[in-house]
C-alpha cells in the first residue's frame, strides 16, 4: 500500500484489517500523533515508512510486539519522535535498512545492534540528539555499508 506523497494527515490508525500487508508507505503526509505498535505485529510486514511526517512520541511502549519481526526496512527520518533508540528493535532480526535520521532520539548507540540486527546494512542516526562514545561492536557488524551519525 503506498499513499506517499499526498496531504494526507491526522494520525495513524490504531488497527490495520488487512493481516498480510507486505508494504506500508506513507511518507512525505502531514500524519501526526504517535506511531500505533499495532503496525509491528503485521507478521507478514516488510517494508515501513513513515518518513517526512509529524509524528511524535516515544516508540518504548512498543514492547509488547511479537517476538520477531519480519521488517526488513523501516524508515522513521524527518518526523518528530523522541526518547531512546527503540529496544523492541532488538526484534527485528531480519532488518536491513534502518533509518531513524532528523529525530529527537536522546542516549547513547546501543551496544545491542551489531548482536541483535545481525543482517543491518543501512543505519542512519543522524541529526538527532544522542550522546556518548561508539560502541566498539559497530566494527563487528560484517555487513553494515552505510553508517550515519552525524550532528
Amino acid at each position: 500500500m503506498d499513499l506517499s506523497g499526498n496531504s494526507l494527515s491526522g494520525t495513524l490508525p490504531l488497527h490495520i484489517g488487512t493481516p498480510k500487508l507486505q508494504m506500508l508507505m506513507l511518507f512525505k503526509n502531514s500524519f501526526s500523533g504517535t506511531i500505533p505498535c499495532s503496525l509491528f505485529e503485521l507478521q507478514n510486514l516488510r517494508f515501513l515508512d513513515l518518513s517526512e511526517n509529524k509524528l511524535n512520541g516515544t516508540l518504548a511502549n512498543c514492547l509488547r510486539a511479537p517476538k520477531t519481526s519480519n521488517v526488513t526496512m523501516l524508515n522513521l527520518n524527518n518526523n518528530n519522535l523522541s526518547g531512546r533508540i527503540p529496544s523492541f528493535l532488538q526484534r527485528c532480526k531480519e532488518l536491513k535498512f534502518l533509518d531513524l535520521a532528523s529525530n529527537k532520539f536522546t542516549g547513547s548507540l546501543p551496544t545491542w545492534i551489531w548482536s541483535k540486527i545481525p543482517s543491518l546494512a543501512f543505519l542512519r542516526l543522524r541529526s538527532n540528539m544522542l550522546t556518548g562514545g561508539i560502541p566498539d561492536e559497530l566494527t563487528k557488524m560484517k555487513g553494515l555499508q552505510y553508517l550515519d551519525i552525524s550532528n
